[in-house]
């Protein structure tokens, strides 16, 4: 009889640690409520956007503007207060050395307010920045915003980086060996994993047009500026064409078949068969080799190649993804919420609730 009860005993004691491991591995298992756009047209003067849609119905939730235009480029939504205030970065385009930083609040009829950002890199730099809009890379601990571009006279590879000093906003930038080619420049986008301190690049190589990935340690490294290449073999890129716009994002509580690196990539954008792909990517360091596998499909036979970023991930610890695609009208977005714990189970909602040059998005559970 005892026998009976240490097993019963240890079976129970089973089933809770079990319990407790799939507990602590499940990251943010709260599913987004609200999902907000911010949009804005870089080829002209403008108004800053704000539009936030309810995700349980796709109704309109609210609509802001900010009080004064700006003929900027968005670099991308930097925090949420989780309150009632938003912050971004952006470039003016008719000020080539004019970074800022911007707010709105998303209470009452909105507000917008702006501080100068110490960038003055014009004057020392061979060359205007720029670069493709994607989700920017973050690292909390520092208080660091990174992201990539490139130099438009020279075409060099850029590493940007944006920190706050003295309550001043500080640009900087590192200039790499690679070459960006204009045909390629639209796939140019990073992600950073702030637990390792590495940024992930996707790169295409302008003398072999093959993608790679290039990761990058931005801070205590002691050998200067080394990135490591791991190189897509034939057959092993699953994307549809190297000129496809692709977004990485990192998670560290994915399904665990799956590494931890996704890319999102938007598939004949501008033809037919539009698709918005869900892909994983496996890096190796035996022979510095990459390869991908895909997840999940969504039509986009709508799509456009101004609509703007695709996907919205906040942090590598949360359960869900957030893809846009246009199945069935360019004005209309079907938004697909992904469980990247749960076998990647999707949710959709459809809403007529469309802006072009989504270059920010952000979800909120409450």
């Amino acid at each position: 009889m005892n026998i009976i009860k240490s097993l019963f005993i240890l079976f129970i004691i089973n089933i809770l640690i079990n319990v407790i491991l799939s507990q602590s591995s499940s990251g943010d298992d709260v599913m987004p409520k609200l999902l907000s756009f911010f949009s804005n047209d870089p080829s002209r003067n403008t108004l800053f956007k704000f539009n936030r849609v309810d995700l349980e119905d796709g109704s309109l939730n609210i609509t802001l503007y900010t009080r004064s235009t700006a003929y900027g480029k968005m670099l991308g939504v930097t925090g949420y207060d989780g309150v009632n205030w938003f912050d971004y970065q952006f470039r003016f385009q008719t000020d080539a050395d004019e970074f800022q930083d911007g707010g709105i609040s998303d209470l009452g009829q909105g507000d917008s307010s702006a501080a100068w950002m110490n960038a003055d890199f014009f004057e020392t730099h061979p060359a205007i920045v720029d670069w493709i809009p994607h989700p920017i890379g973050q690292d909390y601990e520092r208080s660091e915003y990174l992201s990539v571009g490139w130099s438009m006279k020279t075409q060099a590879l850029l590493i940007l980086g944006f920190n706050y000093a003295d309550n001043n906003m500080l640009f900087y930038y590192n200039i790499t060996q690679y070459q960006v080619s204009p045909n390629f420049e639209n796939s140019l986008t990073q992600c950073y994993d702030y637990s390792q301190g590495l940024m992930y690049i996707n790169y295409i190589n302008p003398t072999t047009t093959q993608r790679q990935i290039l990761v990058y340690q931005p801070f205590n490294h002691t050998d200067g500026l080394s990135i490591d290449e791991y190189s897509f073999e034939a057959g092993a890129d699953l994307t549809k064409s190297t000129e496809s716009n692709v977004y990485l994002f990192y998670s560290t509580v994915g399904n665990q078949k799956e590494s931890p690196l996704y890319m999102v990539e938007v598939a004949n954008v501008t033809g037919t068969n539009s698709t918005i792909n869900l892909l994983s990517i496996g890096l190796s360091t035996t022979g510095y080799t990459a390869s991908s596998s895909i997840i999940l499909s969504l039509d986009n036979s709508y799509g456009s190649n101004i609509d703007g970023i695709p996907l919205c991930y906040l942090d590598q610890l949360h359960q869900y993804l957030i893809l846009l695609s246009k199945p069935t009208s360019r004005m209309s977005y079907t938004i697909t919420t992904v469980d990247l714990i749960n076998n990647y189970k999707t949710t959709s909602i459809t809403t007529d609730v469309v802006d072009f040059y989504n270059y920010g998005l952000y979800y909120q559970d409450k």
